[in-house]
């Protein structure tokens, strides 16, 4: 645009006063429109005493036809006197604006300031508004392509038609304009004149899903089908009949009845004739859009083959969206898909998670929500160790979920409980939640800077505490090893078992050794064999738990039907390895005799393992069963006959009496196996008042082992947090099993985790696909979470198990 007359000038003034600009961005408008003597009119704009520094300024604009024409202009409008600028001589302009032609472009004819509002543009009109911003407006060739993509994206979107990104309109647009500067070349071509032909087709930035996303509002729906067979744009008021649409209409009190009814998209707004340069001389029908026959083809609709039943199973097996793509390509084209007709990219992959995320939040019943379990491990990020977080939900009659599975920036109580309870946030859990869950770390567990002790100070509550109780038991077993094999650990995993390990395939599975001594009775063998097999009868989510089981029935039957399985891990983070290996090369002692003394030292462990532990052990995930156990547990610990072990693994249990606490004790008032008296007593001392810690002194020093004596007036706080009705206490425990509050208590005790395993099941799924997948931490936990989700409801991978899970998946979609 060239200020060649004071109307042009007065005009500018006009235009940028009424955009209310502030004085910056004036000249950030006026350096991108390429006007000359910008300067100038942004001190007009700031300030009107500005123009008296015009003097010192306009020295460095000599030679500027538009400056002298702008000082000619305010001077004549009185706004400035001769006397505050003195117009020194001036060189000729050397920088001439090009003139758009008036003559129409072979293949997209004049150009066009704007695009129409009664249809989707075609190519030809984004070429043409294009060259109209390039030539015309003198605009950049890269801002012409941003603002051309943004116009057509924002009319698309407007009009309720989703489309692709920005970015990818703005590769469309300028491959569209690469196309035909290289069609100008070669004008006479046969391609050139097919390129010709297919201008007056949709210029189509779709969405992938477009379909699916408009499959609510019917008119849209049948409007694109009719455009993807058109080809070329078709009028938006020609979208409904409107004799259909009246006969489909419920008949209303014509009063009531408009004379006329708007169509639904943007048919209201009046369509903008395309103003082209040069149409007021001459008529320029000739060269004026015709709607020529394009090549009407038939858009097949695209298969959203990455749906999210394919995502999980890709994702469980460590595909990563690179190979996802190539994999179901491959596979698509195999079974005589056509790989173009696919709505497959990286991209896909990641939406898919994030809508699996959604319908997780969606569908899960907050209700029914107690448990909040969170663990962490130190993993690998960027070649350096830091700590990652699990946080996961179980309830009553819900399965466990994974709300998180990040990266914090230390490890500290307040850094864990914060994030605990923004994962609560997101999830809009904060109401619902009344225990929590962990191991008993010093990190989780401290009094004041622990992270139990933050959370309930964040959430403005007391929760129930419940740590993991295999975590005391491992602490347990733990002590009594080293008590049997004495010395520093010196290395990550045990050296003990190695060679054993290592010699494993040179021995004899089938010559195995039961237990033998005089430690272990019949009657005691007899027990615990009723014992062993009653809980094999249960299904396991670890295989170790039930290896540990079989291993312990093989020692004290004379015939069993199990075989041993290959020596895993020797770690000291696997804890159950102390057991399972200790049991093998204890079955194995005719063929690995080991050191000497080892046999000794590897009969008394073993021997703890069979009497005392295994039991206690398997029972810890009852919860109502909690404390009771602890203190059959203490007592048996007390009475051990080896009483180096027992001696050691009872002043370790003391430090651990979490469920003897006078609040945790309430789980016994829904022990079945609690008798009637003894719940008596419990009520009875509910009005007692005692201490808060003084729980573990009547185990380290009386050594008392009646659940009664644990209860206390704080015991009542149990059934507050719980929302337990306390009605059924003042009836006698003979009727209790009958009384509705009672049974609605015990339900949900029993519904209750007082094990910390899921937590772990999430972190051993975080170390497993750490190295796999998206890099983000958002989109790394949203893999997670699927390949959880995945794990719990497709449990095998056979054909029938698949064809089920994909049944299902798809009836819910």
């Amino acid at each position: 645009m060239i200020l060649d007359s004071y109307e042009h000038v007065a005009e500018l003034l006009l235009h940028i006063s009424s955009m209310a600009m502030t004085y910056s961005k004036v000249g950030r408008y006026l350096k991108k429109t390429r006007l000359l003597a910008w300067e100038l009119v942004l001190l007009l704009l700031a300030d009107w005493e500005g123009l008296v520094k015009f003097g010192t300024l306009f020295p460095q604009h000599g030679g500027n036809v538009a400056v002298r024409l702008q000082f000619n202009f305010l001077r004549r409008s009185a706004l400035v006197s001769e006397e505050v600028v003195t117009m020194p001589k001036t060189k000729p302009l050397k920088r001439e604006c090009k003139k758009d032609s008036k003559e129409p472009d072979y293949f997209i004819g004049h150009p066009r300031r704007k695009l129409a509002r009664d249809h989707l543009p075609s190519k030809r009109e984004v070429l043409s508004y294009l060259r109209f911003l390039r030539n015309d407006a003198l605009r950049q060739f890269t801002c012409c392509i941003g603002e051309v993509s943004n116009t057509v994206r924002s009319f698309w979107e407007t009009n309720g038609f989703p489309s692709i990104l920005l970015r990818n309109v703005s590769r469309k647009v300028k491959s569209l304009q690469q196309q035909l500067d290289a069609a100008r070349k070669h004008k006479s071509s046969a391609k050139s004149q097919r390129f010709k032909d297919s201008l007056d087709e949709l210029f189509d930035i779709s969405h992938a899903e477009i379909d699916d996303q408009i499959a609510n509002d019917p008119q849209r729906s049948a409007f694109w089908k009719k455009q993807q067979c058109a080809g070329e744009p078709l009028l938006f008021g020609k979208l409904i009949d409107k004799a259909t649409h009246d006969a489909e209409q419920p008949k209303e009190n014509p009063a009531e009845q408009p004379d006329e009814i708007p169509p639904t998209i943007e048919s209201t707004v009046e369509p903008t004739i395309d103003d082209c340069e040069g149409s007021e001389k001459g008529n320029d029908s000739d060269f004026a859009l015709q709607a020529s026959p394009a090549l009407a083809r038939k858009k097949a609709k695209r298969i959203a083959v990455l749906n999210s039943v394919v995502v999980e199973n890709l994702d469980r097996e460590k595909v990563s969206n690179r190979g996802a793509v190539g994999l179901v390509a491959s596979v698509a084209s195999a079974l005589g898909q056509d790989v173009k007709n696919l709505s497959l990219s990286k991209s896909t992959s990641c939406r898919r998670r994030k809508q699996i995320l959604d319908s997780v939040k969606a569908s899960y019943d907050r209700n029914k929500a107690l448990t909040v379990h969170f663990d962490g491990k130190q993993l690998l990020q960027n070649r350096s160790k830091r700590e990652k977080i699990a946080v996961v939900v179980t309830g009553n009659g819900i399965p466990e979920q994974i709300l998180a599975a990040e990266f914090i920036e230390d490890g500290t109580g307040r850094t864990i409980a914060e994030f605990v309870y923004k994962c609560l946030q997101d999830w809009d859990l904060t109401g619902t939640i009344k225990v929590k869950s962990y191991d008993t770390a010093k990190v989780n567990s401290g009094i004041r800077n622990g992270a139990a002790a933050i959370l309930d100070k964040l959430l403005g509550r007391k929760l129930l505490d419940f740590p993991c109780r295999h975590h005391i038991y491992e602490l347990i077993l733990s002590c009594a090893f080293r008590v049997c094999f004495p010395g520093k650990t010196t290395a990550p995993d045990e050296v003990l078992f190695k060679p054993f390990r290592d010699q494993w395939h040179y021995l004899d599975h089938t010559e195995y050794e039961p237990y033998e001594g005089d430690a272990i009775t019949a009657d005691d063998k007899q027990r615990l064999q009723s014992i062993f097999e009653e809980l094999l009868q249960k299904n396991y989510i670890r295989r170790d738990y039930e290896e540990l089981l079989q291993l312990g029935l093989m020692c004290v039957s004379d015939e069993c039907n199990y075989s041993f399985r290959i020596p895993g891990a020797t770690h000291h983070a696997r804890w159950m390895s102390k057991a399972i290996y200790c049991l093998k090369m204890y079955l194995l002692r005719g063929q690995y005799p080991g050191e000497d003394g080892f046999p000794e030292q590897l009969k008394r462990f073993v021997t703890f393992i069979l009497k005392v532990y295994l039991e206690g052990w398997y029972k810890a995930p009852l919860a109502t069963s909690a404390p009771r156990n602890d203190l059959e547990f203490l007592e048996k610990l007390d009475n051990y006959p080896d009483r180096e072990i027992g001696e050691a693994t009872y002043a370790k249990m003391v430090t651990h009496l979490w469920y003897l606490s006078d609040i945790n004790i309430g789980l016994a008032f829904f022990d079945p196996k609690v008798s009637d008296e003894t719940k008596k007593e419990m009520f009875s001392r509910l009005t007692i008042k005692r201490d808060r810690r003084d729980s573990h002194k009547l185990v380290k020093f009386g050594k008392i082992y009646n659940v009664a004596e644990y209860v206390s007036q704080n015991t009542l706080d149990f059934f507050n947090i719980l929302r337990i009705s306390t009605s059924f206490l003042f009836l006698d425990p003979a009727s209790w099993p009958t009384n509705e509050h009672f049974i609605e208590g015990q339900q949900l005790c029993e519904s209750l985790s007082v094990i910390n395993d899921c937590a772990e099941r999430a972190i051993s799924i975080c170390s497993t696909y750490n190295n796999v997948g998206p890099k983000s931490d958002c989109e790394k936990s949203e893999l997670i979470i699927a390949v959880a989700k995945n794990r719990r409801e497709q449990n095998n991978s056979s054909k029938k198990s698949v064809g089920d899970y994909v049944a299902q998946q798809n009836e819910t979609q």
